[in-house]
């Protein structure tokens, strides 16, 4: 009779990608492309760009985590729904 509301998760989940999303898609390339040019030229871009021992080197690397760690906590929840 009625309907089963989604629960908060369950809306996140099945939502458009949105901006969030379209920064963390932004950040997984960047690193993936990072990783790349480590693999094929020895060469770090973040490192290169940022730094190391400052704390911009510190927060990109931060960010490329954490992108990467959002996108995965979103596919497997896409994945398992």
């Amino acid at each position: 009779m009625f309907g089963h509301k989604p629960s908060a998760v369950d809306r996140v989940v099945q939502r458009t990608p949105r901006r969030l999303d379209s920064v963390a898609a932004g950040a997984l390339l960047l690193g993936m492309g990072n990783w790349l040019s480590m693999s094929l030229f020895n060469f770090d871009a973040v490192k290169a760009v940022a730094g190391t021992k400052g704390v911009s080197g510190r927060a990109a690397y931060g960010a490329l985590g954490a992108a990467a760690l959002y996108g995965t906590v979103r596919g497997s929840r896409r994945v398992a729904g």
